[in-house]
């Protein structure tokens, strides 16, 4: 069954959560003050122990260097927090 999930994202430069394997990366947002993002989940009810995977996030303010930081990145989206815009990109991990 395939469900979406909210993860809350910290504002730091580079964070790792747990997800199941194969989830996909939605859309990143805003919602109550906070960076979060919206990933699809298939779970599957007949299975017990489901395998894990990291997926790893970084997050850019605009005008600051990236220089290689974005190589082997996907961008995810941008968005605004109070007088701050930050560009959300996920590692694409081999």
């Amino acid at each position: 069954m395939k469900t979406i999930y909210k993860y809350t994202l910290e504002l730091t430069n580079r964070q790792t959560i747990q997800v199941p394997v194969g989830a996909e990366t939605l859309h990143v947002g805003i919602q109550r003050g906070q960076i979060c993002v919206w990933i699809l989940i298939d779970l599957n009810p007949d299975v017990q122990d489901v395998e894990m995977e990291n997926k790893v996030f970084h997050i850019f303010g605009t005008g600051n260097p990236t220089t290689k930081e974005l190589e082997d990145k996907r961008y995810i989206g941008t968005v605004q927090l109070d007088d701050y815009v930050w560009h959300i990109f996920e590692e694409e991990l081999i």
